[in-house]
């Protein structure tokens, strides 16, 4: 394709090869230089890896641009220019460094994986387990904890019946809430009424909860709790560590059985 024919591309667009070919073809017909509106509404399919990520015709390109999927090409010539810097350049951690490069961690693995095939890179399994917050968890973390709820509201108001707090503050806070008030000795039965026992409470499960997911180490019983109660759970999340493999190169040579004809006469390849 021809620089001229070139400008007339939409601005933020990466062609596949695909792509490339629909616009040559298009060329090729007799049609104008400039494409109309609804042929290149027709390519835009071909422009993206994934066409149910093509940008919405209503929407702004503006608006879009940032979900625009890289392709493995451009993925895999990302990789390998990193480790042109140096001999001893390394990836640690394939799910940092995407973050870091604004890159997709599985299209990264991909690639990783593919080039690791033809021995461009060595990639050494990542294996990380920690613990998130649940529904659950985001609801307390949002709120604080349903005992120090029940607390609070006691303190505010006064004593109460049970059914007084179920209509004041839902059953299913005051389920959970009551009975760890009563556990901890916050609160106290008073004949049908609840009353407080103490003046002030400390929410530890909400401050818990916290270090959890910042990071922070607990002690496994603690952790036990916030498990049992269901505020959290354990995922794995699997990466790489990768280096210069045998038969690296700053650029990936596409092997014979991978060109096309088509690739061949127009010089894609």
């Amino acid at each position: 394709m021809t620089k001229k024919n070139q400008r007339h591309l939409s601005p933020g667009f990466v062609l596949t090869n695909t792509a490339k070919f629909s616009v040559l073809n298009f060329l090729a017909d007799g049609a104008p230089e400039a494409p109309s509106q609804e042929a290149v509404t027709r390519i835009k399919p071909s422009v993206c890896k994934d066409s149910s990520k093509v940008p919405s015709e209503k929407k702004p390109f503006a608006q879009t641009a940032a979900k625009m999927v890289v392709s493995k090409e451009e993925t895999e010539s990302s990789i390998l220019s990193y480790f042109s810097s140096s001999e001893d350049a390394k990836i640690d951690d394939t799910f940092y460094w995407s973050k870091d490069m604004k890159l997709d961690h599985i299209a990264v693995v991909g690639a990783v994986k593919s080039l690791s095939a033809d021995g461009y890179v060595i990639e050494s399994n990542i294996s990380v387990s920690f613990n998130v917050s649940t529904k659950e968890g985001n609801n307390i973390l949002s709120t604080g904890s349903p005992e120090v709820a029940v607390h609070a509201h006691l303190k505010s108001v006064g004593p109460k019946t049970k059914d007084e707090l179920d209509a004041a503050l839902g059953k299913d806070i005051v389920k959970i809430g009551m009975g760890n008030c009563m556990k901890n000795k916050w609160i106290k039965k008073d004949g049908k009424l609840l009353v407080t026992a103490v003046d002030d409470v400390e929410d530890s499960v909400l401050s818990l909860l916290k270090k959890v997911v910042e990071g922070i180490n607990v002690d496994s019983k603690e952790l036990a709790i916030l498990k049992r109660r269901k505020l959290i759970s354990s995922v794995t999340r699997k990466s790489f560590s990768v280096m210069r493999g045998p038969n690296y190169a700053p650029t990936r040579v596409k092997k014979a059985a991978d060109l096309t004809k088509e690739m061949l006469d127009s010089g894609a390849w």
